[in-house]
């Protein structure tokens, strides 16, 4: 993880497509447009372990956390770390390799870090399913 993460604060391309991530949410209306976009759940009927990321990001960019958070959990954490790198594009190269380096040098600290986010998304997605399983009605979040 630490040699991914590593990669990103390198790499311009990344930072300039986590710009691109950070205009859209904040383009994007805060209600949404209405229209399912999440493909996995117009084929199954059953959301993904990622439904409501989209609407947590837009949520994030116009500073409502407590309705990022309800939309999906993960994004409250997600989005500041793609503005982080985001705001590394104009950044020169040193700067990028130093960061870069001190996140490879805590490697452990990013592997736990990384485990724990993917726990929190696979959570959030069981219980998406599990609800409307048991409640035969879409999750309220």
């Amino acid at each position: 993880m630490a040699s991914l993460l590593a990669y990103c604060f390198r790499n311009r391309w990344v930072s300039a497509a986590c710009l691109m991530v950070l205009v859209a949410a904040c383009v994007l209306p805060p209600q949404g447009f209405g229209l399912p976009l999440c493909q996995f759940k117009l084929m199954t009927h059953l959301p993904c372990l990622a439904c409501g990321l989209t609407r947590s990001f837009v949520g994030m960019a116009h500073g409502d956390v407590g309705r990022a958070g309800f939309y999906h959990p993960a994004g409250v954490i997600l989005f500041p770390a793609v503005a982080a790198v985001a705001l590394l594009l104009p950044a020169p190269a040193r700067v990028r390799d130093r960061i870069a380096a001190w996140t490879e040098k805590r490697g452990p600290l990013w592997n736990y870090f990384a485990a724990g986010f993917a726990v929190l998304f696979v959570v959030n997605g069981v219980a998406r399913v599990a609800w409307l399983v048991v409640t035969s009605q879409p999750s309220p979040w």
